[in-house]
C-alpha cells in the first residue's frame, strides 16, 4: 500500500506541477502579451513623434528655401538699385559737364579764325582729352544732320521750308545731342526740313 500511496503522491505532485506549469505558462503568455501591447503602444507613440519631427523638418526646409529665395531676390534688387543710383548720379554729373563741352565747342569755332594757332591747338587738345574721357564712360555724340527727325532724340528748334530734303529730315544742328550707353543724355536741338507752303 505504501507503494500505491507513494504513486498517488507522485501523481498528485506531477498533476500539481502540470497545473502550476499551465498556470505559469498562461501567466507568462499574458505577461508577454501585455509587454507586446506596451511595445506596440511605444512604437505607435515613437512613430507619431517621428512623423511630427519629419513634418517639422519639412517645414523648416521650406522656410530655409523661402528665406534663401528672399535673400537672393533682395541681393538682386539691391544690385539693381545700386546700379540705378550710380547711373542717376553719373548722368547728373555728365549732363552738367555737357555745358562745359558746349563752351569748348564755341571756343574752338571762335579760335579757328585767330592768328595764334598755339591757343587754338591747346583748346583742341583739351577738348579731345575731354571727349576721350566721356567716350571712356560711354558718352557718345549723336549724329543728327541728314537723319530723320525723332522726337525721342531730337528737339526741333526751327522748321526750314525746302524741296531739297525729304520732309522731317534734320538740316541743321544748333546744339549737339548725347547718348549715355543707349539712354538719352541730352536731346539734340535741330532744324527740321518741311515742305514749302504753296502760295
Amino acid at each position: 500500500m505504501n507503494d500505491r500511496h507513494d504513486d498517488l503522491f507522485v501523481w498528485d505532485n506531477v498533476k500539481q506541477r502540470g497545473e502550476k506549469s499551465k498556470n505559469s505558462k498562461k501567466e507568462e503568455i499574458e505577461l508577454l502579451h501585455k509587454d507586446l501591447l506596451k511595445q506596440e503602444e511605444e512604437i505607435k507613440k515613437l512613430t507619431e513623434e517621428n512623423e511630427d519631427k519629419q513634418d517639422k523638418i519639412a517645414e523648416l526646409n521650406n522656410d530655409l528655401l523661402r528665406y534663401h529665395a528672399d535673400f537672393d531676390n533682395f541681393r538682386k534688387r539691391t544690385r539693381t538699385q545700386n546700379a540705378e543710383e550710380y547711373n542717376r548720379g553719373i548722368t547728373s554729373v555728365l549732363k552738367d559737364t555737357l555745358n562745359i563741352l558746349d563752351d569748348f565747342d564755341r571756343a574752338m569755332q571762335a579760335g579757328r579764325d585767330l592768328t595764334d594757332n598755339s591757343f587754338y591747338n591747346g583748346v583742341e587738345l583739351i577738348y579731345n582729352c575731354f571727349m576721350s574721357l566721356l567716350d571712356k564712360y560711354g558718352v557718345k555724340i549723336m549724329d543728327t544732320v541728314d537723319k530723320q527727325f525723332d522726337p525721342n532724340l531730337h528737339e526741333a528748334i526751327s522748321r526750314v521750308p525746302t524741296d531739297e530734303k525729304p520732309e522731317y529730315t534734320i538740316v541743321g544742328e544748333m546744339q549737339k545731342g548725347y547718348l549715355f550707353g543707349d539712354a538719352l543724355l541730352r536731346p539734340a536741338k535741330v532744324a527740321v526740313a518741311v515742305a514749302p507752303d504753296d502760295e
